[in-house]
């Protein structure tokens, strides 16, 4: 968790933006690239926009999540993340206080109809969606590696904030974060039945060629699941860009190992009556998709 002011010195991160929550009454978000804002990543000068907690240098890293959250129109916002297990376990936020100093382990989503508070999910490969029910002002963010949306994480976390805050799938909006796409997210055949459990149409997730393992849409998968649980196709965007081909945007662990930095994808909301432009996203930001 941090919060305080945003701080003011430093370059400004490039943040991607979806469409369907910009546009959205009281919802912030945003999806952090390894990029700054006015071009170049930064990855030759060793200044990539890296949003781990690192121990070695927490200064840095308090530092740059303050520059994210007000990017993301949520400066000064607590911000909430998970010790992510790639399990279908969902953390509950249900008041601003008592919010947890580390990032609680087991959970690979996190849900909240509190405002001003900045859930996110980390990546660096694996898809990030962020859920959100602009009615309500609640909000859900799910960390879906192809575990998590074989055991249908997202589908449950749209059918907890049904159950937590009465939000109904066809009135959701969804955007799914940029991740490994299906020309490099080569698998075995227990990933695709894993995921054909919970994805309908596999025929048009799973791409076959001759003479090589097969490739897999993460995020076809995971859009189909959730229209399958009632969201509106028209309403799920997905976030375009493939983390292990740009190398300038996004780390990536099938390109670079576990020592590779992460994005954070995240997600909140304002009080009800909030003007759009009182905490709309820094100029940095840059809506993208396909």
């Amino acid at each position: 968790m941090s919060e305080g002011p945003a701080p003011t010195l430093g370059p400004r991160p490039l943040v991607l933006s979806a469409r369907v929550l910009a546009g959205a009454p009281r919802i912030r978000h945003g999806f952090s690239t390894r990029a700054h804002a006015g071009g170049g990543s930064g990855v030759a000068a060793g200044v990539d926009f890296d949003l781990r907690q690192r121990a070695e240098d927490p200064a840095g890293s308090t530092r740059n999540r303050a520059l994210f959250t007000a990017a993301m129109g949520l400066a000064g916002a607590p911000l909430v993340t998970l010790g992510q297990t790639h399990e279908a376990r969902i953390f509950e936020i249900d008041d601003a206080a008592g919010l947890p100093d580390e990032p609680p382990s087991g959970f690979d989503a996190v849900i909240t109809d509190v405002p001003r508070i900045a859930i996110a999910i980390g990546t660096a490969d694996c898809l990030p969606v962020l859920i959100a029910d602009p009615s309500r002002g609640a909000v859900g963010a799910v960390h879906a590696g192809w575990r998590s949306a074989a055991l249908g994480l997202p589908a449950l976390t749209v059918r907890r904030m049904g159950e937590r805050y009465g939000s109904r799938p066809d009135e959701l909006v969804v955007a799914l974060g940029p991740a490994i796409g299906p020309c490099c997210f080569e698998v075995g055949e227990e990933v695709i039945s894993g995921l054909a459990a919970r994805s309908p149409e596999p025929e048009r997730w799973v791409v076959r060629a001759a003479r090589r393992k097969p490739h897999v849409d993460l995020a076809l998968a995971t859009r189909l699941a959730l229209e399958a649980e009632g969201v509106r196709a028209d309403a799920i965007e997905r976030v375009a860009g493939c983390t292990r081909c740009d190398a300038a945007r996004f780390f990536s662990f099938r390109r670079e190992g576990a020592a590779t930095g992460r994005q954070l994808s995240a997600i909140g909301a304002v009080e009800a009556g909030t003007a759009m432009g009182a905490t709309s996203p820094a100029s940095s930001a840059s809506s993208t998709s396909e």
